[in-house]
């Protein structure tokens, strides 16, 4: 009597998971959006090779091109996946329809991500706005210019020594490499990382959501929705802040876009 009562209590809990799981698939099946949270960063793990060995200029020049290129199409490939999955939320959103548990964990992570914080944008829509002008691609060209300019084609020391290819500095003792030319009263460093992934990641987190790049995100959002052309040469005008030298240096972007054939 206690073994089939047994065996009908164990029935029973197996016939409930069942159920359960059952329920949770037709859950689920609701929600288009359901699914893994999509994440822009890359992660694997390339290590700049010694370009300072390669003699001939140009040979270096597009072998630094050949490691950049399918690293930064990759990066543009995870921010766009990631742009429409926050346009369908958006959507949602827009039709006042109650957002999932994974599009709901979706939204947060982008908050995070791209400090959207909700002190500042409580709603749903207003997170989405500011989000839909960070969470965006960069043209091709103009990253591979700013990396060359910066790192020298990738022969820098700071390119050598720490995967630096965009001239990135920190703060935090320890953070990076301090450079030699340093004045006594300053504390930046030249920020070192394990991989090329890591410093293109850092880039792009900078351009997307640094204040000083608003008007570049300003400017990307009305080359979307106009008429002219979305490159590198034209958003390279929102550049003015990147490393004090103003239009200097968006005329010296887009002469290495034209030199290189970036685009």
């Amino acid at each position: 009597m206690q073994k089939s009562f047994t065996q009908w209590i164990l029935g029973l809990g197996l016939l409930a998971y069942a159920i359960g799981c059952l329920a949770l698939v037709f859950l689920l099946s609701l929600n288009p959006l359901s699914g893994k949270i999509d994440d822009d960063i890359l992660t694997s793990n390339t290590l700049l090779p010694d370009l300072t060995l390669i003699n001939q200029p140009m040979e270096r020049v597009q072998l630094f091109i050949e490691i950049m290129k399918p690293l930064v199409a990759q990066k543009n490939e995870l921010l766009s996946s990631t742009r429409e999955r926050l346009l369908l939320i958006k959507q949602r959103v827009d039709q006042q329809q109650e957002l999932g548990f994974v599009d709901r964990e979706q939204l947060n992570s982008l908050r995070e991500d791209f400090f959207v914080n909700i002190e500042d944008y409580p709603s749903d829509k207003q997170a989405i706005e500011v989000l839909l002008s960070r969470v965006d691609i960069i043209p091709p060209s103009m990253v591979i210019a700013q990396a060359a300019i910066e790192s020298g084609w990738g022969t820098s020391f700071f390119a050598q020594e720490g995967n630096n290819l965009f001239g990135e500095w920190c703060f935090k003792k320890g953070c990076g490499i301090v450079p030699t030319r340093r004045a006594a009263s300053a504390t930046h460093e030249v920020r070192k990382f394990e991989s090329i992934e890591d410093s293109i990641n850092s880039y792009y987190r900078n351009i997307n959501t640094n204040n000083a790049y608003r008007s570049l995100r300003d400017l990307r959002t009305k080359l979307r929705n106009g008429s002219e052309a979305f490159t590198g040469r034209a958003l390279v005008a929102g550049l003015g802040k990147y490393c004090g030298r103003g239009d200097i240096y968006i005329t010296e972007v887009r002469a290495m876009i034209h030199s290189a054939k970036l685009e």
